[in-house]
């Protein structure tokens, strides 16, 4: 049998799997471990017995049956592997060994830990193998690293650092991924047929991210997708991705990095790899997670029209022997679960199965749309235009519609029986329209009764008689409700939820708090929990709850509130779009990106509707673009947000003023500084006269004014500003509030700008302090008052602790923020001139080299900060330094 038989093709995913498997063991015990891990299947036991006598080379990588290199790659199981191999307790740079994971073709992943004593952290350490470290393979390796660095995504695993081991072999760390393959984890959990569309538009999403970064990753299957005990996906494995950007057209056929079952037409003919390779493979996992059964091997000169889902379901049951039918794992029939994939799910695979490229869908984020469209009861863009499939669509939406004509025709055989049923409906709803109206004009009287409290015939408090306010009005009806309807919970729910509304426009927040976090537990108790006030209520306590700086309990309330809206029969687009932007809105301090794939997936839920909620979707999407410095998209989606505002509401509105606020943001930080200094003061001129200057909206808006002369190098009057609004901000929100943080840090910068470092570092300590003790573990934002110390310290000479500082910072924000974010660049930056202080030349070449060229291909870094990068590579290597 030779390297190319047919059968070790369309095995390869088995043999490969063993084959890892065996290569874990000692030599000696190889052979009798095949024997038995394939027993009843002799097949599978020849080839990889026959694929183990054949490990004679020490070079090549694994990547498909027909490379002979390939099988070299395992050679180094014996000598080689055992070398080179890292015990537990070897220390590799800031890393300690704590176990070997597993081992493939080109590297070998071990369980590491931080040794350093910064924080603890445990991670997966990626090691080229002894032995193949050729040219070739280190640049292949190294290739993977800067695809990684690229990517960022919540549902990718991370990179998170890399270097070299004491004998010259380059390592990459990365986030320790503990999970089970997708299509198991799907089977275990009984997931249904909803459930796993939801799952795979995970991968979708982070699929379509890597694109964004010119990055096809061409290796898409189960094994390389796990779902953690969180129920988050995990796509890993670039090894073989593809930088489009780098791409110089070239294909080596024979030896091409591919997994047979899983490849596209044109990766098994030779052909060019684009975006449209990865649509394929998504096809294919999807129509293996909807039916449980794997691809079919296939040549490159046989390629049949795809099986759709439907009929695979169907043929799972004929196939022998088949122990179990996969549609069991679902809780339901192979029979059922065909009509149930039939139709959209059908032509939605089959659409991304086609055999050109072209011919597929354009994109993993078109894939994913006409699958939110199927979840949601829409047409998909797919299925061929006619008016009868759009009819089925809309009754499938709109499910009281069909039995109202069935009525109809049936009227003349059943009109007794529909007629008893008919008079029984009505009964109920009268109950039930009875009720609510009792329950409204309950509420009305209660209501109207509160608001007249400070009528001086019949006061709500005698002794005040009408000298009250609305606040003090307000917590005499929140007693009241608790004492009068005590025996009515779902009426006390109603009023306690709309007092708690007042209250928080008011700002009483722990007032607004109290309520309606009663009315949420009432509603559980009561067990509503599917109701839109219920749903409402989960969001205005999420918020409350955020702005005390509850994140995680914040959270766990915005998710709940997502699931609520995403279980109704039919989803309510614009429902569910408010719970996705308040979602992101809170994710965006600590995790930018995963914020942007929320706001993007409510962006679009609202197109589809013709909202008048776009306007502000798009604005709070513009700044999750730019806090990811994705600029040009920021700042388009902030142009078409003002000019809905002013089409909607007119020039002169809040609103406008928002959006006009927010675009001023996006224009300064492309260092567009004249017209966003134009937005920026229309936005405060707008809010002064509507809310007041010491509304939050307007400190808010005044804030950044401040950060756009800092910005622009007018610090004298962002320090003005800054003062202004700290005494403001602690008069209102005391010591320990975020807000505060960012007053201090502001401060902090345009002290430093103008040589007063001893103050500077005062202000920055403080801000530090207070968002290590207000924000969430992990939030990114720490870094920015640790980049201002950094300066201060290289400032004064100090280059060893400008070093540990600014190098705690690039350990915050790698991970969270892009590698071509401003923060990382200046981070890169601070920790290469500390090495030059130090005089480690190297060190700070390497860095400084990056972050130099990193400024070359991004917008958004001040013009100071690149001089400043600049000027030390320029000292460094003797050349005059260039303005930017």
């Amino acid at each position: 049998m030779t390297a190319d038989s047919p059968l070790l093709w369309e095995r390869w995913d088995d043999v490969d799997r063993l084959l890892a498997e065996a290569l874990d063991r000692p030599a000696s015990e190889r052979v009798a471990f095949v024997r038995r891990a394939a027993q009843g299947d002799e097949a599978l036991r020849d080839l990889v017995l026959r694929l183990l006598e054949r490990l004679e080379s020490d070079s090549g990588r694994v990547t498909s049956p027909s490379d002979p290199v390939v099988l070299g790659a395992f050679a180094a199981g014996d000598a080689a592997d055992d070398a080179g191999a890292l015990a537990p307790g070897t220390e590799v740079d800031r890393y300690r060994i704590i176990r070997h994971l597993g081992r493939g073709g080109m590297a070998t992943v071990y369980e590491a830990e931080r040794s350093d004593g910064t924080y603890q952290q445990r991670v997966a350490l990626k090691v080229l193998r002894r032995g193949l470290d050729t040219d070739d393979l280190v640049r292949r390796f190294l290739v993977e690293r800067q695809i990684l660095s690229s990517l960022s995504h919540p549902n990718i695993a991370r990179l998170l650092d890399g270097g070299s081991t004491a004998d010259g072999r380059p390592y990459l760390v990365m986030e320790l991924v503990e999970g089970t393959r997708i299509t198991a984890w799907a089977d275990e959990h009984r997931l249904g047929v909803r459930a796993r569309l939801r799952l795979f538009l995970e991968v979708a999403d982070a699929v379509q991210s890597a694109h964004r970064q010119l990055v096809v990753h061409r290796d898409i299957k189960p094994s390389n997708i796990l779902v953690g005990a969180d129920g988050r996906v995990k796509l890993l494995d670039f090894g073989i991705a593809k930088l489009l950007e780098t791409d110089g057209g070239e294909t080596d056929v024979g030896g091409r990095p591919l997994t047979p079952t899983y490849a596209s037409p044109e990766q098994l003919e030779g052909g060019r790899i684009t975006t449209a390779t990865d649509v394929y493979q998504l096809g294919l996992l999807l129509r293996e997670l909807l039916t449980g059964v794997r691809p079919e091997p296939r040549s490159s000169n046989s390629w049949d029209p795809p099986i759709r889902p439907s009929r695979t379901a169907e043929l799972a049951v004929m196939k022998t022997p088949v122990p179990e039918s996969r549609a069991a794992h679902r809780g339901t029939t192979p029979a059922r679960l065909a009509r149930e994939l039939r139709g959209d799910l059908d032509i939605i695979v089959s659409t991304a199965l086609r055999l050109g490229p072209d011919e597929r869908y354009t994109s993993a984020s078109d894939l994913a749309t006409d699958i939110r469209r199927h979840l949601q009861g829409l047409p998909i863009v797919a299925h061929p235009e006619s008016v009868a499939y759009r009819a089925r669509k809309f009754i499938g939406r709109h499910p009281t519609f069909l039995p109202g004509v069935a009525m109809t025709l049936f009227a003349a055989l059943l009109f007794v029986g529909m007629l008893i049923r008919h008079n029984r409906r009505l009964e109920r709803e009268r109950d039930i329209a009875t009720t609510a109206s009792r329950r409204a004009q309950e509420t009305q009287a209660f209501l109207v009764d509160l608001f007249e409290s400070a009528d001086p015939l019949s006061p709500a408090d005698p002794e005040r008689g009408r000298s009250i306010t609305v606040v003090e009005a307000l917590q005499i009806g929140e007693a009241r409700v608790r004492d009068e309807f005590a025996a009515e919970p779902e009426l006390q729910a109603d009023l306690l939820s709309a007092i708690g509304a007042v209250f928080s426009k008011l700002d009483q927040t722990a007032s607004a708090t109290s309520a309606i976090g009663d009315a949420v537990a009432l509603r559980l108790a009561i067990g509503d929990t599917v109701s839109a006030e219920f749903s409402d209520d989960l969001g205005e306590l999420a918020y409350l709850l955020g702005g005390k700086t509850q994140y995680d309990s914040s959270r766990q309330l915005l998710v709940r509130r997502l699931r609520v809206e995403r279980g109704r029969t039919p989803v309510d687009a614009e429902r569910e779009s408010k719970a996705l932007l308040a979602l992101a809105m809170l994710e965006r301090n600590r995790d930018p990106v995963a914020a942007i794939a929320l706001a993007e997936e409510g962006v679009a839920l609202l197109r589809s509707t013709n909202s008048a909620q776009m306007g502000e979707a798009l604005r709070r999407l513009s700044d999750d673009y730019r806090a990811v410095n994705r600029l040009e998209e920021a700042e388009a989606a902030a142009r078409e947000a003002l000019a809905i505002f002013e089409r909607q509401d007119g020039p002169d509105a809040v609103g406008t003023a928002m959006a006009a606020h927010t675009l001023g943001q996006a224009l300064g930080t492309r260092g567009q500084i004249t017209p966003a200094v134009e937005m920026m003061e229309r936005a405060v001129a707008i809010f002064d006269q509507r809310l007041g200057a010491d509304h939050n909206f307007t400190m808010a808006v005044r804030n950044n004014l401040g950060v756009l002369m800092t910005n622009a190098g007018r610090h004298a009057e962002s320090e003005g500003i800054y003062r202004e609004l700290l005494e403001v901000k602690l008069g209102k929100y005391g010591p320990d509030n975020s807000l505060v943080a960012v007053g201090y840090q502001n401060l902090a910068v345009a002290v430093a700008e103008q040589g007063r470092y001893r103050e500077a570092d005062s202000l920055a300590r403080e801000a530090e302090r207070i968002y290590r003790r207000v924000m969430p573990p992990g939030s990114y934002v720490v870094a920015f008052p640790m980049l201002t110390r950094a300066e201060i310290l290289l400032q004064g000479g100090n280059g060893v602790a400008a070093e540990r500082v600014a190098s705690g910072a690039a350990d915050i924000l790698r991970g969270k923020v892009p590698t071509g974010h401003p923060a990382a660049i200046m981070a890169d930056c601070r920790v290469g001139r500390a090495r030059l202080l130090q005089g480690d030349t190297t060190a700070a070449h390497l860095l400084l080299d990056s972050a130099v060229q990193r400024i070359a291909r991004i917008e958004g870094v001040r013009a100071e900060h690149q001089a400043e990068c600049r000027d030390a590579l320029a000292l460094l290597t003797g050349t005059p330094g260039s303005n930017p």
